[in-house]
């Protein structure tokens, strides 16, 4: 295996931010050219499916890529029922953490318009959502059980999402249907056991003691219950909706649970409480740009930083990457950031942390760990 050279690449953060550069990587790989995987490149007007990407640390030593290819096909494949027909999949490459080396790489078909996700489990296993199915895996990689996520093409509107609830047990499951406007709909909730993928009978707030975004995903199983605000005139509605508006330009606190692990996208907030699994506060971060998305692993924390821009008029322009900061939780202290805002605007990137304490970053096509 060819790894670059680590000091051709490096991850400084500007001056004005005040902030400490992360050191030189253990080691960097280009994707592309070591393992011939396509580009990483975003497109000007990206297709879902190319948005369908990501990185996992499964344990200490094992650091998982993924993401969805299109294939080159001359005729497709006779389409299977919930697993499309052949023209996308997702892929995985696992890599060993200590070099970069890969370890084995595992295929999924999958569909373009639906979520396709790799996540990590308790005690090591992986869930892997495609399009319409469900695959979960023990922590040697066998297959121990699958869940098709049947939609109907009838509907206008039909989809199935899902997100990890940490620390890992869990899955949650979110299906959304209408048959046309002010006709049939529907949405069911549902919490999926991620090794047996058996729904959860009569699921309650202590099923999900460390999850905090139950307060938006799904309010019964929430911390908090207050009652859900419904505007009763066109005068709430827009109070409503300015409220709304200002939280997504940051007036609210994002928080989460040391030592549990988690990856999640969190609503643009400009304040993070960490806290022990006893409920008592751990540590309470203050920021200038707004929380894109957090990563916690062991004593590890990544926090991704955006700027929102201005938008008076809604024209949903997309947030500004600024940085990843990492941090010590069991010593409250920040370790170092990595600048993202040189980013060319057709590369993304990506991030995982480690139980270890290591953390990987990845930029266009090339994957360092620190």
């Amino acid at each position: 295996m060819r790894v670059l050279c680590t000091l051709a690449i490096t991850f400084a953060l500007g001056a004005a931010h005040g902030d400490r550069p992360c050191a030189q990587p253990r080691w960097t790989v280009d994707l592309v050219s070591t393992y011939h995987l396509s580009s990483f490149g975003t497109a000007r007007r990206p297709a879902a499916w190319q948005r369908q990407r990501g990185m996992l640390f499964t344990s200490a030593d094992t650091l998982v890529v993924y993401y969805v290819v299109e294939n080159e096909l001359t005729t497709l494949e006779r389409r299977k029922a919930n697993e499309g027909g052949g023209r996308f999949t997702l892929e995985a490459v696992f890599l060993d953490e200590r070099d970069g080396h890969e370890l084995r790489r595992l295929q999924w078909p999958t569909t373009a318009s639906g979520q396709s996700e790799i996540y990590g489990t308790h005690g090591g296993g992986l869930l892997v959502r495609t399009g319409g199915m469900l695959y979960a895996y023990s922590s040697d990689l066998r297959e121990v059980a699958t869940r098709a996520l049947p939609t109907n093409a009838a509907n206008l509107h039909d989809y199935w999402f899902s997100v990890i609830v940490p620390p890992g047990n869990l899955l949650f499951l979110e299906h959304h249907w209408y048959n046309r406007p002010g006709g049939p709909a529907g949405d069911q909730k549902a919490l999926v056991d991620a090794k047996t993928l058996r729904t959860i009978p009569n699921p309650s707030p202590g099923d999900v003691p460390f999850w905090p975004q139950a307060d938006y995903l799904w309010h019964d199983l929430a911390r908090h219950q207050s009652q859900p605000r419904t505007p009763t005139s066109l005068r709430e509605l827009g109070e409503l909706d300015r409220e709304l508006k200002s939280e997504k330009l940051g007036n609210c606190v994002a928080s989460a649970f040391v030592g549990i692990p988690q990856h999640t996208e969190e609503p643009s907030c400009k304040e993070l409480e960490l806290f022990h699994m006893d409920g008592s506060l751990w540590w309470q971060l203050k920021f200038h740009d707004e929380i894109g998305a957090i990563g916690i692993n062991g004593n590890a924390l990544a926090v991704v930083l955006e700027h929102w821009p201005w938008d008076p008029f809604d024209r949903g322009l997309p947030p500004r990457p600024v940085r990843i900061n990492f941090y010590d939780t069991a010593r409250r202290m920040k370790e170092c950031s990595i600048d993202l805002e040189k980013i060319p605007s057709n590369e993304n990137y990506d991030f995982a942390v480690s139980p270890n304490g290591a953390f990987a970053v990845r930029m266009g096509n090339k994957v360092s760990v620190f």
